[in-house]
């Protein structure tokens, strides 16, 4: 994953919005062609804080789904 200010994403515009608010833009640098999602700066920070307070812990993998993920990835 590539997590960069908007004006250095690949193929991507002016980093900011026409109000001037700067972007963020994410893509998956391991699939050429990947789309480029850009998120204000106030986003990134608002799911950054709810990462921080458990907000998608019910989300997370399991040490068993970790490791076969890291055994798949080497086959």
């Amino acid at each position: 994953m590539i997590l960069a200010d908007a004006g250095v994403a690949k193929d991507f515009g002016p980093p900011y919005l026409p109000d001037g608010t700067r972007l963020v833009a994410i893509s998956d640098d391991k699939t050429p062609g990947a789309p480029v999602l850009t998120f204000t700066r106030a986003e990134i920070r608002k799911f950054l804080d709810g990462v921080q307070q458990g907000e998608f812990d019910e989300f997370r993998a399991t040490d068993e789904e970790l490791q076969a993920a890291a055994e798949s990835a080497t086959v």
